[in-house]
């Protein structure tokens, strides 16, 4: 736990110092979020050795959007997600009932995954990793069709909610990421490889409303804490991403954005 606090502080850090305004012309953002918690006991996705469903919810996973608009009216909404990925069978789905219902193109759309490794089984997102019986797989299904109501509902009410905004973005660094691909006599194995290639940036999209209400943070960052996560038997968002609930608050001492 210390080690994901310390991760957390770091990227909330990253936030705070990274941006700058962009210079461009007049913008709306848009936010809304949905809870996707899978009903529980179930199956959690990321480790083959797992032998029973979750037992509980350490912390709700959710679907976040951001959708925004420029002065011409082209649109893009990003929508981030507390799961360990997003099989195609999904993402095609809500892209094409998005398209339908809002008018908005495939191009237009972004569907990201936080690579949680105590979410929940998604589809046949790495199925090989199990051996469900017909009701585990019917549980599985209907999971994954809820999932794609869930996130069509979202980037509706994150359409909805567009009001003027001030854009900006920047770059920040955390070091906690670190190479797995550990080289021994015996062969490559997951470990530390300090002089492995490993990405420290953190890029960041900030949207404060020009109202009193503060406006999101949009951030990736490319880590995941495993240890504690093959270990844990309840759901929840264990990545670095779960910082993600204190990056739409005020910031202590800091006037709302006008």
């Amino acid at each position: 736990m210390k080690t994901r606090k310390w991760a957390d502080w770091a990227c909330a850090l990253a936030l705070l110092t990274a941006c700058s305004p962009l210079l461009a012309a007049e913008f709306q953002a848009g936010v809304a979020r949905v809870k996707i918690t899978p009903p529980q006991p179930f199956w959690m996705s990321g480790y083959a050795a797992r032998t029973h469903p979750s037992d509980g919810v350490y912390q709700d996973l959710w679907a976040k959007t951001l959708a925004l608009r420029d002065s011409e009216g082209h649109r893009a909404v990003l929508v981030t997600t507390d799961l360990i990925g997003l099989p195609r069978s999904i993402s095609d789905e809500v892209a094409e009932r998005v398209r339908a219902r809002y008018k908005l193109e495939r191009h237009e759309l972004v569907l990201s995954a936080s690579h949680t490794h105590c979410g929940p089984a998604v589809r046949k997102n790495l199925a090989v990793l199990y051996d469900f019986d017909e009701e585990d797989r019917r549980r599985v299904d209907a999971y994954g069709a809820e999932l794609v109501d869930r996130l069509v509902e979202v980037v509706g009410k994150a359409l909805a909610d567009l009001a003027p905004a001030r854009l900006s973005v920047g770059h920040g660094s955390v070091g906690f990421a670190v190479n797995r691909r550990e080289f021994t006599p015996e062969g490559v194995k997951i470990g530390v490889n300090p002089k492995g290639p490993v990405d420290h940036d953190v890029p960041v999209l900030r949207s404060p409303r020009r109202t009193p209400r503060f406006g999101p943070c949009s951030s990736a960052t490319p880590a995941t804490t495993r240890r504690w996560a093959e270990t844990s038997t309840r759901s929840g968002a264990t990545t670095p991403g779960s910082r993600r609930p204190s990056s739409s608050r005020p910031i202590p001492g800091r006037p709302p954005s006008s």
